[in-house]
């Protein structure tokens, strides 16, 4: 049997081991809260974003979001990363006074692609802001302290990225072509997004096992 220490000392590991980036102790919860939070995100992308228009030509554009959020101007604003303010984060979003205008920074260094994606990334953390049912789902799982505060800050900012992905690539148009071409390039350029974000989107889609 081991001794006091010894336990406290295994315990301190596992608390602080991680995977994915996720402290071992909190993986199943993060995780199931996660599955929870792409359901959530899948339904309002396909029924609330997509939902009135018949077809929706590829790559995806801005328009659909900006639609959804009638009612907000939005203006994006580029800044440029220099050797001072390079650990700057891709993009954030700003409301203004007048609570109806929002504003998305994003690295203007950036490709195209990746511009899009970070300005997607801001509005979706808009959408957020303004979503009485995810901030009561956030707040039920502070209160029950499900997870510590870093890992809710986690999990919402992974859910932004999730929405990224479901809104660019839409399960349904991901699987169609999968069955079209195999070529992962070939992909990647009809959805213009990397090679990393499609196979790791084909994964989610079931359409390759491993990446």
């Amino acid at each position: 049997m081991q001794n006091t220490l010894e336990t406290r000392l295994e315990n301190t590991n596992n608390e602080q081991s991680t995977k994915y980036g996720i402290p071992i102790k909190y993986y199943k919860t993060y995780f199931s809260l996660l599955e929870e939070l792409k359901s959530y995100y899948r339904g309002l992308i396909k029924d609330d974003i997509f939902g009135k228009y018949k077809n929706i030509p590829f790559p995806i554009g801005l328009r659909y979001i900006e639609d959804y959020l009638d009612g907000f101007k939005i203006k994006y604003l580029g800044f440029k990363i220099n050797s001072i303010n390079r650990n700057c984060l891709d993009g954030l979003w700003k409301l203004e006074d007048d609570n109806r205008t929002v504003i998305v920074f994003f690295n203007a260094n950036t490709i195209p692609e990746r511009q899009r994606y970070t300005k997607l990334h801001e509005l979706f953390h808009f959408c957020q802001s303004i979503d009485i049912a995810f901030l009561n789902y956030i707040d039920k799982i502070i209160l029950e302290n499900k997870l510590p505060i870093e890992l809710v800050q986690k999990l919402v900012d992974k859910a932004s990225d999730k929405a990224v992905a479901m809104y660019l690539m839409p399960e349904e148009e991901v699987i169609k072509k999968s069955e079209e071409t195999q070529d992962v390039r070939e992909l990647a350029d009809y959805f213009e997004v990397s090679a990393q974000s499609i196979l790791y989107r084909l994964k989610e889609c079931g359409q390759i096992e491993f990446y």
